[in-house]
């Protein structure tokens, strides 16, 4: 019975996440990786070296800051780019690496801003801390996973 009510949960937070504006998203994924950064480096340890993620990230380093924050919108948005093709070709694992790297490297007013008042987007935060550790990574890892949806069209 736990599994099934954590299961339905599980997917009632990934369609709230979904449902999120892309700002929301953005927001959602820090507040989630603030609680399972650690844990998610040490759960991680072959794919930390993965070549695709470290070209990814290294890609987007060097575009303008300014423009770095519509790169990850584009991502999570599902636009047809070449860092969202690029997105797409990452498995899980190295998807989990790509923004563990991104969200240690970026200042916090980086991601401040990002989300709003809505009351569902609050009601997931809130979940979000309530989560253990294991909810928290399991969640963070479908939230990416389904991040890049390819477009209708």
């Amino acid at each position: 019975m736990v599994t099934v009510t954590a299961c339905t949960s599980l997917q009632a937070d990934l369609a709230a996440f979904q449902a999120s504006d892309v700002d929301a998203r953005l927001n959602i994924i820090w507040q989630a990786h603030q609680g399972v950064g650690q844990a998610l480096a040490a759960s991680l340890p072959v794919a930390l070296f993965s070549q695709s993620a470290q070209l990814l990230f290294r890609q987007f380093s060097q575009i303008r800051q300014d423009d770095q924050r519509a790169v990850l919108r584009d991502i999570l948005a599902g636009a047809d780019t070449r860092f969202t093709q690029a997105y797409r070709r990452l498995n899980i694992n190295t998807k989990l690496v790509f923004w563990h790297r991104l969200l240690a490297s970026q200042p916090l007013h980086f991601w401040c801003g990002c989300g709003g008042l809505n009351p569902d987007y609050i009601a997931l935060l809130i979940r979000l801390q309530r989560m253990d550790l294991q909810e928290q990574l399991n969640f963070l890892r479908q939230a990416l996973a389904s991040a890049a949806p390819r477009l209708p069209g």
